[in-house]
């Protein structure tokens, strides 16, 4: 099925470039015979050839079927698009000036390139592609993570997950805890989302008692369909539904960033925790500045829609050295800010 929907996909860019293509080369050799400088008839035949191509790569190529993402889209097929100009612009200009080539063969020379170059951007960065009936739909920023088609993305988050996923079975093998006859829950994931940390975790750990929390009932809908053996809560990580010191790990994944009382938040996770808390942000400013990379939240400058709490890797520091007791250990799993607080 995926190399059947691959191919159909590869013929239907395949007819769009040689319309492109047509577009392109057309309305540049009929200006050059015309009389016009090679140059400017480039830039002219780009530009044509840029607005007729985000329109069939939007709605025949890839689908597009993301709503509220047209602007984004375009702007993101705009500024890939100029980088595969630049090497279409410069490309002719070396052939034809450095190497001699004809004006026509050079150009098409170069597009032949460039094509391969449009379709890669256009797959993993710029569209948003139909989902495969088998996968949940994407509506949240945590779920288009897990789900996001760009390789370097998908390295990125696993990589990161792997890693506090390490960090919390280290935690449970270590036997800290002054009195562990208060200890009720091994692991707590307080903002647990949807429930993919979770998961892995109970894949990890499978003897280990787990529980879920969320302030979002949708959230845990999703995340109990994901993990019908695993407990989930709906509750507010300034109250949480335990008693003192219950807890032994507590992970808190990519919560603080979207609290107004991040320190509150903290007080109340150290009142549970018995041994360890592993705790997770975004690393600024690179985190904004990937997203910006990839045309993703391009409009608020790389800044997701929740986030209103900002740290730089010192600032994350010194954050956690003031507000939680214990011995603390730093990482980096870019583009996020680790801590590890024993109690």
């Amino acid at each position: 099925m995926i190399q059947k929907a691959l191919s159909k996909e590869i013929i239907r860019y395949g007819i769009s470039g040689i319309l492109i293509s047509l577009v392109n080369l057309g309305v540049y050799t009929a200006l050059v015979y015309l009389s016009m400088r090679y140059e400017i008839a480039n830039i002219i035949a780009l530009v044509l050839s840029r607005i007729v191509g985000f329109a069939l790569n939007k709605y025949f190529v890839f689908r597009s079927t993301s709503k509220g993402h047209f602007w984004r889209e375009f702007w993101g097929f705009m500024v890939a698009r100029g980088l595969s100009g630049l090497v279409d612009y410069f490309g002719v200009i070396l052939l034809v000036d450095q190497l001699h080539v004809n004006e026509v063969l050079s150009k098409g020379f170069v597009m032949i390139f460039v094509i391969v170059l449009n379709y890669l951007l256009g797959k993993f960065l710029v569209f948003q592609k139909k989902e495969s009936t088998n996968e949940p739909s994407v509506k949240s920023e945590n779920e288009q993570k897990y789900f996001s088609k760009n390789p370097l993305r998908t390295g990125l988050v696993q990589r990161f997950a792997n890693r506090l996923i390490s960090e919390v079975m280290s935690a449970q093998t270590r036997t800290i805890v002054s009195d562990s006859a208060s200890v009720r829950v091994d692991i707590l994931d307080a903002g647990c989302g949807e429930g993919f940390l979770i998961q892995s975790l109970h894949c990890s750990v499978p003897d280990r008692s787990l529980i879920g929390l969320d302030t979002s009932q949708t959230a845990l809908d999703h995340a109990k369909q994901r993990n019908p053996e695993i407990t989930f809560l709906l509750g507010s990580i300034y109250a949480l539904p335990f008693e003192d010191h219950s807890i032994h790990t507590i992970l808190l994944s990519e919560v603080l960033e979207h609290l107004s009382d991040p320190v509150a938040a903290l007080s109340e996770v150290q009142r549970v925790a018995a041994s360890t808390i592993v705790i997770s942000v975004p690393h600024e400013p690179w985190f904004r500045l990937g997203n910006l990379l990839t045309f993703r939240h391009v409009s608020r400058l790389g800044n997701p829609a929740g986030h209103i709490q900002h740290w730089s890797y010192r600032r994350f520091q010194s954050f956690i050295r003031q507000n939680l007791r214990g011995t603390a250990r730093f990482y980096r799993s870019f583009p996020w800010s680790i801590a590890l607080i024993d109690q």
